[in-house]
């Protein structure tokens, strides 16, 4: 399944209003790591991927990708 076609198929996409693309970023970078290496990877600038994530943060209402991964249910580490 492509990254679009998950990004619609996720509740996170319908509840947070995640473009497919932005939801592509944030599930690449989950899996490599580091926003040079998505970029990279992904064939996009650098500052694409600061742009997708920062419209992820602002749409999740999380201000770090912790936070992100965490209120998407990816993380089950409690606050400290």
């Amino acid at each position: 399944m492509s990254g679009a076609e998950l990004a619609q198929n996720t509740p996170a996409h319908r509840q947070y209003g995640i473009t497919p693309r932005e939801w592509h970023v944030l599930t690449t970078l989950a899996v490599v790591g580091s926003q040079g290496e998505v970029a990279a990877l992904l064939g996009i600038s650098y500052q694409t991927v600061k742009n997708h994530m920062s419209s992820v943060h602002d749409k999740v209402g999380e201000p770090t990708t912790i936070g992100v991964y965490r209120k998407l249910g990816w993380l089950r580490i409690p606050r400290a």
